[in-house]
């Protein structure tokens, strides 16, 4: 466990290492779509992408997510979206993306759970990562990187 001073530095947006490096180094640029229905959480998320050089836009739920995301062809590379959201949750934006027949972005789900029986009907949805939070910088960048 890092010290609360570095944990902090690194979502607020002080010093990073490791795997946000390499991402900054690879990927820089992606243009990433999140669906959060927390406020502080959107912003620290949304913080974080920026950090990582990303451009994001960062919406309040699922619905308002496939909205943009149907309004907006071809231009997310990627969609993070969390798990239980009112409206349409992240599971439900899953779905809607496969049902709708056409290409889309990969998806990397949060959650606060993190339970194996989650994480697996998440992956048998065709989500291409689940990340636990709270996700720190240098996770998120390595999910970004696999993404």
């Amino acid at each position: 466990v890092l010290p609360r001073e570095r944990r902090d530095a690194s979502v607020a947006g002080g010093g990073a290492s490791g795997a946000a490096e390499v991402y900054r180094r690879r990927r820089a640029n992606l243009r990433v779509l999140v669906a959060e229905d927390d406020a502080t959480l959107r912003w620290v998320i949304g913080r974080q992408l920026d950090r990582l050089g990303c451009a994001t836009r960062v919406v309040e739920d699922g619905a308002a997510a496939l909205a943009e995301w149907s309004g907006n062809p071809g231009v997310w590379d990627l969609i993070i979206t969390d798990w239980h959201m009112p409206r349409l949750d992240g599971l439900g934006l899953v779905r809607a993306l496969r049902e709708s027949g056409r290409d889309h972005p990969p998806v990397i789900m949060l959650t606060a759970s993190g339970m194996p029986e989650e994480i697996e009907t998440a992956r048998q949805a065709g989500v291409r990562q689940v990340l636990v939070k709270p996700v720190q910088l240098d996770g998120l960048a390595a999910a970004l990187v696999a993404a």
